[in-house]
């Protein structure tokens, strides 16, 4: 898959989503495909970044995450303090994939 980077998101492979896919199930879908052509469409992830967040006494880190979206802070928590915004995403949470996640 030439001119992929590391940190590039693949959204789909010929037209097919495959958020919530596993690395096996991509796998066996690419050696699969017809040779002539493949079309990927991807996310560059120029921006991403790695937070490391520390739990509060309850367990909670202090945001709300539905639909792959940050969409709820709670003040003063680790999250907030260390830059999470509403409305951005998560990809990873100690080095596992959460694309697609629900």
């Amino acid at each position: 898959l030439s001119g992929l980077r590391f940190g590039d998101q693949i959204l789909q492979l010929n037209g097919e989503t495959v958020a919530g896919w596993s690395t096996d199930k991509a796998m066996k879908f690419l050696k699969n495909a017809a040779p002539e052509r493949i079309t990927v469409a991807v996310r560059d992830r120029p921006f991403e970044r790695t937070l490391t967040l520390q739990k509060d006494s309850t367990g909670m880190c202090g945001f709300v995450f539905k639909e792959n979206k940050i969409t709820s802070l709670v003040k003063d928590s680790s999250a907030a303090r260390n830059g999470v915004l509403i409305d951005h995403h998560l990809v990873e949470v100690n080095g596992q994939n959460v694309v697609g996640l629900k």
